[in-house]
């Protein structure tokens, strides 16, 4: 018998160390995204508008922290427990850290709506979870979601790569063509999901990963929503679609026939998805390069850019160690080999940039790349041990249920 108080075997933190990874991750990308440039000064009056303050300004505020809450959830299902106080709470203290720290801001202002929402907004993410757990059974339920599938922490480091992007809609005409390429990569890997996992469990069909997949994009892209609400629909809308086309098997290249062919009754399928998605990431780091306009300081956009275009090496980082994952290699093992791949595609965005940036900030900016793909491939190595262990766990239960009830 399991010591008391002590989890059965198979309530296991869906996501595990990705998850508490990525929650750090979301929070560092919050607070660039609310406090960039970060020149500071003591103010002469508090800056707070709460009479500025709009029914935009609740949906938004309400969704970018409504990640927070669900991701936390996974990394300690004790935010989730007691009607999701401990999320609350949580949203609560990030939001006022922020808000705190904006009054030093000469360019921005707090209000304690923002408090609240944001707080709400953790809040209603741990919920989500929580109504997740209670439809799925709960022996099966992180492999029902896909968690134990580290494939899908490329989706989740959509996220905050799509908010930055999202920031600078408008600013080149080239901006929703990124927007366009992040959102058709994370509808083919939830598309492959759906065909080689959640479908055959009989938990999703097509038609409701597209719903899913098209809501998943408009929280990706929240503050293009602001700008660009339009545009936002539609690219959400053809994200649906192209995602339900995955789904249902839609026709394959000759290379991705011979993928599937390969991995046919196995279920890892992660490398025949890989290069399904590998040309909208491709496409979406050639343009990156393309929208940047040079800045003679440290303005808020150029800050942007280079949290933009880390994130954007991290998701890079993460999908190759993936990509590598039939081979079993350790983080070591497999972080030159990222490497290999980050620090050309950073040489090649330096060279399509060319905006007369000093050779100090460019090999500044090549080693920030290849540091943030290697990261991305630890995130990778961290959710593969955290599989493990679910794996291994669930073993010894099925093996002797008596001991783990």
């Amino acid at each position: 018998m399991a010591a008391a108080g002590n989890a059965p075997a198979t309530d296991v933190s869906p996501g595990g160390g990705l998850a508490a990874a990525l929650l750090l991750y979301l929070l560092a990308v919050i607070a660039t995204v609310t406090l960039a440039p970060f020149e500071f000064a003591w103010p002469d009056r508090l800056r707070t508008y709460p009479s500025e303050w709009t029914m935009l300004d609740l949906v938004a505020n309400v969704l970018l922290f409504f990640p927070l809450g669900f991701v936390g959830a996974m990394a300690w299902p004790r935010l989730a427990s007691n009607g999701a106080r401990r999320a609350l709470l949580l949203g609560a203290v990030a939001s006022l850290s922020i808000e705190s720290v904006q009054l030093f801001a000469p360019d921005r202002y707090s209000s304690p709506w923002d408090v609240l929402t944001n707080a709400a907004g953790a809040w209603a993410g741990a919920r989500a979870l929580m109504l997740v757990r209670r439809r799925l059974d709960p022996a099966t339920v992180i492999g029902q979601l896909g968690l134990e599938l580290p494939l899908i922490g490329l989706v989740h480091l959509l996220i905050p790569l799509g908010w930055l992007s999202g920031l600078a809609v408008g600013a080149s005409p080239m901006r929703g063509f990124l927007l366009l390429c992040l959102g058709l990569f994370g509808a083919s890997v939830l598309g492959a999901v759906q065909l080689r996992h959640f479908g055959p469990a009989g938990l999703f069909s097509p038609a409701g990963m597209a719903a899913a997949a098209a809501g998943w994009f408009v929280v990706a892209t929240l503050p293009a929503l602001n700008s660009q609400p339009r545009e936002v629909v539609l690219v959400a809308l053809l994200v649906g679609l192209f995602t339900w086309h995955r789904a249902a098997g839609g026709r394959s290249t000759p290379v991705e026939q011979e993928l599937d062919a390969g991995t046919a009754g196995d279920r890892r399928f992660e490398q025949a998805a890989l290069v399904r998605a590998a040309p909208f990431l491709i496409a979406y780091l050639l343009l990156l390069p393309l929208t940047e306009a040079p800045a003679a300081r440290l303005e808020r956009h150029i800050v942007l850019r280079i949290v933009e275009t880390m994130t954007a090496f991290t998701l890079l980082g993460y999908a190759v160690a993936e990509a590598m994952g039939r081979r079993e290699l350790s983080f070591l093992q497999a972080a030159w080999r990222v490497v290999a791949v980050a620090l050309p595609a950073a040489l090649g965005m330096a060279v399509l940039r060319a905006v007369g940036v000093p050779p100090v900030a460019e090999f500044s900016g090549l080693v920030a790349a290849v540091a943030a793909a290697t990261y991305g491939g630890w995130l990778y190595d961290v959710q593969r041990r955290n599989v493990r262990a679910i794996v291994s766990r669930r073993s010894r239960a099925s093996r002797d249920p008596a001991e783990h009830s």
